[in-house]
């Protein structure tokens, strides 16, 4: 009797045992899910259950089961609770005796109706313009809204209460403080992302703030290298020893600097003009533009020029008085090294960020060698041709002019542009 009932048991356990490994196998998308959800790999996780929702022939029990896990998904992770409302309703209908379900939309429905005075408030912020720039009554509706989460710390939406006060103070200009409301809004929905461009928002204000510290950094030590030189020079009692042989000097020393900066930048020029960005940029037959010394690119390298003036007569003050005041002309010769790279790299970032910030606007974050390359740094003050052109043919040798992107204008160019054959005109 006992080995019959034991073998009973054990067949029923065997079939109950079966039955869980089937219903493993059908639900293993959620299984699979909840194990990115637990990692944060969100896309993952989302990826999985919706790629099994649009299996064909799929079981209502499934269906309603990976429905459910979708409502969990934006309810629990993202905080869109709109969203994971309508999945929970359409898994119900899958399943109407689901209590748990029932449960779920209940609940949402109940916080809705509970906090409907925050809910108001808080899509009325959203809805106002980016960073709520110059937007009347703002400052109040904050101010009311973190009074009403702290008196309600259960509030259900409270991701998006951090996120206005984030996008708020961004609108003040209070980055750090931007920041910090944007990490606790993600605290408490790690994948708002999927509803809110937190992510996007974030990374600009960290590479605003990063540019306003180097930016402060590079100014301040600027100022400071400059009333140091003048100092030293002044404390060298100049008048006594300065002729002019020291201004033949300098005037000899910047004429050189400034040639190999114009070389170089005719060489960098030229990369720029064959970088697979610039290709893409600009259309065919464009490319003449960044040719020419004094075209339209030049610009930029004359501004450079003039800061590297600046820079160079800081740095001959600095080192004529350094090295009047130092006895020893080895440390003399260390100290102004020194000197002089702080102030060239300064007044380089200082520059660069001023005058060639089409990259770190565009950049999540900035890097060191981002001022060290200057392929997509680039920068032209009026977009298209035209206006260089029509104003300046003989700065345009040789343009393409076969290219039917402009017919008028390239037929202008044949005319008035220079040419280094006369029949190479009519040939292009």
């Amino acid at each position: 009797m006992r080995l019959l009932l034991g073998s009973f048991v054990f067949v029923v356990c065997v079939v109950f045992a079966g039955d869980l490994t089937l219903a493993a196998e059908n639900y293993e998308p959620i299984t699979l899910a909840t194990e990115h959800f637990g990692q944060h790999q969100f896309t993952e996780g989302r990826a999985a259950l919706i790629s099994r929702l649009g299996t064909p022939g799929l079981s209502a029990a499934e269906k309603s089961a990976i429905l459910g896990a979708m409502g969990d998904f934006y309810c629990e992770h993202v905080g869109d609770f709109r969203n994971g409302l309508k999945y929970y309703q359409r898994a119900l209908k899958l399943q109407p005796d689901n209590t748990d379900l029932k449960g779920r939309i209940e609940h949402i429905l109940s916080s809705q109706k509970k906090y409907a005075k925050i809910d108001k408030l808080v899509g009325e912020i959203r809805r106002g313009p980016n960073w709520l720039v110059n937007v009347p009554g703002t400052k109040a509706k904050i101010d009311t809204l973190k009074q009403l989460v702290i008196e309600s710390p259960d509030y259900y939406r409270m991701a998006e209460a951090y996120y206005c006060f984030a996008i708020y103070n961004v609108g003040e200009s209070k980055d750090l403080k931007a920041l910090d409301y944007f990490s606790q809004a993600k605290s408490f929905k790690p994948a708002i992302n999927f509803f809110i461009p937190l992510r996007n928002n974030a990374e600009f204000v960290r590479t605003r703030l990063t540019r306003r510290v180097v930016t402060t950094s590079t100014r301040s030590i600027l100022a400071f290298m400059f009333v140091l030189s003048a100092v030293l020079f002044y404390a060298a009692r100049p008048w006594r020893w300065m002729t002019l042989k020291n201004i033949g000097v300098f005037i000899i020393l910047l004429a050189v600097l400034c040639g190999l900066m114009l070389a170089v930048g005719n060489l960098l020029s030229g990369r720029y003009v064959n970088s697979e960005s610039t290709q893409q940029m600009v259309s065919l037959g464009e490319t003449y533009l960044y040719t020419s010394l004094i075209g339209p690119a030049f610009s930029i390298y004359a501004t450079f020029l003039m800061y590297l003036i600046a820079a160079f007569l800081i740095i001959y003050v600095f080192a004529l008085g350094a090295s009047a005041l130092i006895g020893k002309r080895s440390v003399a010769v260390v100290l102004n090294c020194i000197a002089g790279t702080v102030i060239m790299a300064s007044l380089v970032c200082t520059f660069y960020l001023k005058n060639c910030d089409m990259k770190t606007k565009n950049s999540l974050e900035l890097s060191p060698g981002i001022f060290f390359n200057t392929s997509d740094a680039m920068l032209l003050t009026i977009k298209g041709i035209e206006p260089y052109l029509l104003t300046d043919p003989d700065g345009f040798p040789n343009p393409g002019v076969s290219h039917n992107t402009n017919p008028p204008l390239e037929s202008w160019a044949r005319e008035h542009c220079p040419f280094n054959l006369p029949e190479e005109a009519s040939k292009k």
